[in-house]
């Protein structure tokens, strides 16, 4: 087995900060009393002088401008599950260790993904990605990897021989060492795990108790250290806090990649699509403002999930401050395998149509674009309906035949136009000549709708060609009732 650590030294803070690029000067404090202390900064901030361990008041008397917010544990718990789920798309095999490591057995997924090294070009752009850094390190225990994860460099043992030199020269404070252990094995000496492993057994037991040695043969592959495997949700639910209270669409599209980064990780995991996801906007005053996007097809391409998420963002109108921008999806329905044929042009132009929909869909509003499905209906202005699930890949329900004659226009009027006359003939653009014959109509008699005409082909002087009617013992009137292209 091979184990790749991941260390978030930063993670209390980043669970704060990485919904915006950061402009300002932010720590999180250990509590809300006079004696807070510092307890994560970031890069602005130390450069103005704060340091870790020193009191929130000593950071505001050295930056007056930065940003406080105090450490919340459930939230890191949330965090660190969300970054398990998006991991597991690496690894068959993931386990947390809070409050900010995670585990990752990558040994049977070196083949799939190419090799150590391919697989990592993967796994740390995508950390970045999500607004995280971390620390890594590959051994083949796990307590090995995150011991050298600690460290803060990427150092890599791919064999157990290595384990024993490649350890020795790690400090005893990232060992899970208490503070009274480690001084009681400064006071002998001993700094590094090279200088422990050179004692007896027996007396490092009664210095460092029988539990630390256990995790020591662990690290070093004498004993067994079973792990346990973290579990993928079937559903998706987080949420960021926005560091910098805003109503820029900018801003909140930054924070819903990240949250869509996590979801489509945890998608190409479970070998699941979405398509529906629900949005919620938290504002300052308490209230809410939720919005959906609806796909016609499931996917989890990060590229037309984001572009789904702008066209929204960009005609929502959003009612003041968000505080806080969160992403719920209740259904991940598992993707069918797809046997690719030679050629797939059909495939490619329906994907580029449903994408076109989602897309004006997304920009103007599921309510406005509809589709349009036959009726059984003689009348012409009541033989057709519009349908939003028109263009859903559910089978539509069937229809009965629509008696429809060759010689329709596709563009029908919601209501007829009367024409002008002149020397009883009907003018439309200049005077109208009939070139078909008449198709009578006469039905509706049993819901108040009786209508009894008769519809010709006219065009115009300028080659125009209309769909007009008249009515039966109405000689005099004409109606235009459709345009042809």
């Amino acid at each position: 087995m091979l184990w790749l650590g991941l260390h978030l030294p930063d993670f209390p803070l980043e669970v704060f900060s990485r919904s915006r690029l950061l402009t300002e000067p932010l720590i999180v404090s250990d509590g809300q009393s006079r004696r807070a202390r510092v307890m994560a900064a970031n890069a602005m901030a130390t450069d103005a002088g704060i340091r870790m361990g020193s009191q929130v008041k000593s950071a505001y008397a050295l930056s007056p401008e930065v940003r406080v917010w105090v450490r919340d544990a459930l939230r890191e718990q949330q965090a660190l599950e969300g970054l398990a789920a998006w991991a597991c798309q690496y690894s068959s095999m993931v386990s947390l260790e809070p409050p900010n490591e995670l585990l990752l057995e990558i040994g049977s997924s070196l083949k799939l993904f190419h090799g150590l090294q391919a697989l990592l070009e993967k796994i740390q752009p995508g950390l970045n990605a999500l607004g995280y850094h971390a620390c890594c390190a590959v051994a083949p225990t796990p307590l090995a990897a995150l011991w050298l994860a600690r460290v803060g460099r990427f150092v890599c043992i791919e064999d157990k021989a290595g384990l024993i030199s490649g350890l020795s020269h790690l400090p005893l404070t990232i060992t899970g060492l208490n503070e009274a252990q480690v001084k009681s094995c400064q006071s002998m000496g001993l700094r590094v795990l090279g200088d422990v492993l050179r004692l007896p057994k027996g007396g490092l037991n009664l210095r460092v108790g029988r539990q630390w040695v256990t995790r020591l043969q662990q690290a070093l592959a004498q004993q067994p250290d079973p792990r346990q495997a973290f579990e993928m949700p079937l559903r998706y639910q987080n949420s960021l806090m926005l560091p910098g209270i805003s109503t820029s669409t900018q801003s909140l599209i930054f924070s819903g990649r990240r949250l869509l980064e996590e979801l489509v990780g945890l998608l190409r995991a479970s070998q699941r699509g979405v398509q529906t996801l629900c949005w919620q906007l938290l504002h300052v005053d308490g209230e809410i403002t939720q919005f959906s996007q609806a796909m016609l097809r499931p996917g989890r391409d990060m590229a037309r999930l984001q572009l789904l998420l702008q066209e929204s963002l960009e005609r929502l109108q959003i009612p003041s401050d968000v505080a806080e921008i969160s992403l719920v999806v209740d259904d991940m329905p598992l993707l069918d395998a797809v046997d690719d044929d030679l050629f797939v042009v059909d495939a490619c132009r329906q994907d580029q149509r449903s994408d076109f929909i989602e897309r004006l869909n997304g920009r103007l509003g599921e309510e406005v674009v509809q589709g349009v499905s036959l009726v059984m209906e003689h009348r012409p202005e009541y033989a057709w309906q519009g349908r939003r699930d028109f263009f859903s890949e559910k089978k539509a329900p069937k229809t009965a035949p629509v008696f429809t004659s060759s010689g329709r226009p596709l563009w029908l009027l919601r209501e007829p136009v009367l024409l002008r006359m002149n020397a009883g003939r009907p003018e439309l653009g200049g005077r109208l000549e009939l070139v078909s014959d008449c198709e009578r109509i006469e039905t509706g008699w049993w819901d108040e709708g009786d209508v009894q005409r008769d519809y010709f082909v006219a065009r115009n002087r300028l080659g125009e060609c209309f769909w007009v009617f008249r009515c039966r013992g109405s000689e005099g009137a004409w109606f235009m009732q459709g345009v042809f292209a």
